[in-house]
């Protein structure tokens, strides 16, 4: 059984390896390989136990930053049970975007990971229109001013016009992990919206796929040849003629909530998109990531983490008679 520590230290050669790391190290998988492993080949166990990709493998085994006890090892090394292995992810790396200096809400951060409440009308990543205006470009400048490495590994994304918390990936193995938690009820994603009408059922479930019939065209539908999409939703309040619903997402398909709420006949507030009630000056849709909640791929520790609704949100709610969550 493989024991992951997240732990600062350096690793340097025994003296046989003529390489050492430059740096000190910050993300470090350590494991007491099991005497039950004896005499399996170390990219078996790496593989396996680890979770390491055979290229994420081949890149540490050619760095030399594979160690049992202090010295660099092959990934061919047979293991003889019970030693200590330490793998160190970091890694310098260049991302070919333009660093931008941006106010950047951040609300975790370790050496692994970064998760920033977006506010609304912020692109995630750099697109044909936007090339330097985004929360990617602002985040390798927030990396910069501090001398992390690291480069934005994006494991959530958000529409242009949805507001609340986006998780990134300060290293491979870290993003890999969220990748094979999809599906797992590893990494739960919580959103509140604000819908037009009241809903007949105030809790349950939409099981209905969605498909994107035509790729010169952002929507998408529901419609039996799209793909298996699976969204929970509760009412949480209901005033004026609106709902303020929260939505769970079981999967992770592209404007998914957008889509579902819609094809019950409450579409989102300012969703334009989507035939959503355009109401004064409220030019975007009121959707918001609100919670996040994850298994830390190096600690192994739960994370729950919130984002309070932005004030557009806030202000349509109580200018409506509602209640705040």
């Amino acid at each position: 059984m493989a024991v992951f520590k997240n732990q600062n230290s350096t690793l340097k050669d025994s003296g046989e390896n003529p390489r050492e790391t430059k740096n000190r190290a910050r993300n470090v998988l350590k494991a007491t390989i099991d005497e039950g492993f004896k005499g399996q080949l170390l990219r078996d166990y790496l593989r396996n136990e680890l979770k390491l990709s055979g290229r994420n493998m081949k890149r540490l085994a050619m760095d030399r930053q594979i160690f049992i006890g202090r010295k660099s090892v092959r990934i061919d090394y047979k293991i003889r049970g019970g030693e200590t292995l330490l793998v160190n992810l970091d890694r310098e790396e260049e991302q070919d975007m333009v660093a931008v200096p941006m106010d950047l809400a951040i609300v975790y951060e370790d050496s692994s990971l970064v998760v920033v409440d977006k506010p609304p009308f912020l692109v995630v990543h750099p697109t044909r229109n936007h090339h330097e205006d985004t929360l990617t470009n602002g985040l390798l400048h927030y990396f910069k001013q501090r001398n992390d490495p690291s480069i934005v590994r994006l494991v959530s994304r958000l529409d242009m016009n949805t507001s609340g918390l986006v998780l990134v990936a300060k290293n491979q193995f870290t993003h890999s992990a969220f990748a094979r938690y999809r599906g797992k009820e590893k990494t739960v994603k919580t959103y509140l919206a604000i819908t037009q009408g009241i809903w007949q059922d105030k809790q349950g479930t939409i099981d209905a796929a969605i498909y994107w019939p035509n790729p010169e065209d952002y929507r998408r539908c529901v419609h039996g040849l799209g793909q298996p999409s699976v969204t929970h939703f509760k009412v949480l309040e209901e005033f004026s003629g609106f709902s303020l619903v929260e939505f769970i997402l079981e999967t992770g398909r592209t404007h998914q909530i957008r889509v579902h709420s819609t094809y019950l006949g409450h579409p989102i507030v300012g969703d334009e998109l989507y035939e959503g009630p355009l109401l004064g000056d409220h030019p975007r849709q009121f959707l918001h990531a609100w919670q996040l909640q994850f298994i830390h791929p190096m600690t192994k520790e739960k994370i729950k983490l919130q984002a309070d609704l932005p004030e557009d949100m806030k202000q349509f709610i109580l200018s409506n008679g509602g209640n705040l969550p």
